[in-house]
Parts: structure tokens; sequence; C-alpha cells
């Protein structure tokens, strides 16, 4: 159970104390549900072109970790290291 502060202790003009903060949120079931996802097609019609460049790179990248890791267990690979 949270106490709040008594009317005399919150004389602080300070917005960001909890007692002020917990002013306007005193309903129980109120409660801050994060904004939701504005998903792919959104992001990317936002994206500028310096944005896109990294996404784009970024995925080259991450492809060819995966690829290489796939080939790196080819009877072939120790093959040619040996």
């Amino acid at each position: 159970m949270i106490r709040r502060a008594r009317a005399a202790d919150t004389s602080s003009d300070d917005p960001l104390t909890p007692e002020a903060h917990h002013e306007h949120h005193d309903h129980p079931r109120q409660q801050h549900r994060p904004r939701p996802d504005p998903g792919p097609a959104r992001r990317v019609a936002g994206a500028d072109a310096m944005g896109l460049a990294f996404a784009a790179s970024r995925t080259l990248h991450v492809l060819a970790v995966l690829g290489a890791v796939a080939l790196m267990f080819q009877p072939r690979a120790n093959a040619f290291f040996s």
C-alpha cells in the first residue's frame, strides 16, 4: 500500500516530486500502457536515406554471418584449411 503525503508536506513547487506525480494518478486501475508498435511499414515510410542504407547494410551483414556459420561446418571447409 502506498501512503500519500499530507498536504502540508507537499509544499514543494517541483513538478517531479513523487507526491506531485501521484496526485494526478491516484486511481488504482489507471495504468500507463506502452504505445503500440507502429509496424514496419510506417517505420520504413518515415525513415530517411541514411536510415534505409544502415538497415540494408545491417541486414546484409546478418545474412552473411548466418551463411558463414552454416558453411563453417561443411567438410569442404576443413579440407580448405588443412
